[in-house]
């Protein structure tokens, strides 16, 4: 049952190629190549096809001692494909056309028409169908049949068979038009290559197939996610340092904004000594600053300390200068010593 889905299945794929691109059958291996002729039909002409060549192996009686030597040569007990050839005349096709629906089943659907179609039954004829046209618009398929009447080539069937020669096809010899071989599906054709095991070989590469396919989207995930695994690891370094980074740009933002918020409550001390140093006179010179909260105190000698407060009222960054204490005279070094203090802006 497989192996006759399967040859069908290759003949369904091999007449969708036009002839001018199909590549015969013989170039793949070789093919021993019968031909019969029609008198006398004990005689035949045998071929062994291989490369694209024939090698002529002559013409033989299907009877002789010396083509069972031949054949024993040629090793056909190792499955080289026979084709068995016959002459155009014996050769019948016939055109019908059915219901598109037939394609199903399109074997038994002209085997059961065939005695209407020829003057043969089923069983008198070796044939086969072949799809040429299909019309979907009248939903219709043009079919061609071919046949060979079997009582003209069953006497070499049965010369060859007793040779251990069993013909897998029939095909015309020196046609003019392609031809649809017709295959020999009746029991006669020779095991394949796998033998009777070949359902069963069939049956545990569906199985293994199978399984595949249901566990192979859970292998690729499992594979996707190692490799997704490697690569976060070998990233782990960057993002550390990116991360140590970060913590590091973050600290320095907030001490910044530290600075900055201390600055602007006990202001820039730098910044107010250089201002102290442009307003007092020249003759005058500090001995003690104290600068908290804004709140400036300084005390000092100067040669005249009245002028002080309004040298520094007169600066817009100082409030409020006032003396702390009187204004005393130095008879010691001259001047007069004095304290004051006043609100910064």
């Amino acid at each position: 049952m497989l192996n006759a889905l399967i040859v069908w299945w290759k003949e369904q794929i091999r007449d969708l190629i036009p002839a001018s691109l199909r590549i015969p059958q013989q170039n793949w291996r070789r093919t021993l190549v019968v031909v019969v002729n029609n008198s006398p039909a004990t005689t035949a002409d045998f071929f062994l096809l291989g490369r694209g060549r024939e090698i002529p192996l002559g013409r033989h009686d299907l009877l002789s001692a010396a083509l069972r030597e031949t054949l024993q040569r040629l090793s056909i007990h190792r499955r080289i494909p026979v084709v068995l050839r016959v002459q155009p005349d014996l050769f019948l096709d016939r055109t019908t056309v059915v219901p598109c629906i037939a394609e199903r089943d399109l074997q038994r659907v002209i085997g059961y028409d065939l005695d209407r179609l020829t003057p043969f039954q089923p069983e008198e004829v070796f044939w086969t169908c072949l799809i040429t046209k299909r019309d979907p618009t009248r939903n219709r398929l043009h079919v061609r049949v071919n046949l060979v009447p079997r009582c003209r080539v069953q006497p070499v069937l049965d010369a060859l068979q007793n040779l251990g020669v069993v013909p897998t096809q029939i095909e015309v010899n020196g046609g003019t038009e392609p031809v649809h071989a017709i295959r020999l599906n009746d029991g006669q054709a020779k095991p394949g290559w796998l033998g009777a095991r070949a359902t069963t070989y069939a049956l545990a590469g569906c199985a293994v197939l199978a399984t595949v396919a249901i566990a192979l989207p859970f292998i690729l995930q499992s594979v996707t996610g190692a490799n997704l695994d490697r690569q976060i690891g070998g990233m782990k370094p960057q993002v550390a340092e990116a991360e140590g980074l970060r913590k590091k740009i973050a600290a320095r933002v907030t001490m910044s904004e530290a600075l900055a918020t201390a600055r602007g409550q006990v202001g820039a001390p730098l910044q107010y000594i250089a201002l102290l140093t442009d307003i007092l006179p020249d003759d005058t010179y500090l001995t003690t600053i104290s600068l908290k909260q804004r709140k400036l105190a300084v005390s000092g000698h100067s040669a005249a300390a009245a002028r002080l407060i309004g040298a520094m009222a007169a600066n817009p960054l100082i409030h409020d200068p006032a003396f702390t204490a009187p204004v005393t005279r130095d008879e010691t070094n001259g001047g007069e010593a004095f304290s004051i203090r006043a609100e910064l802006g």
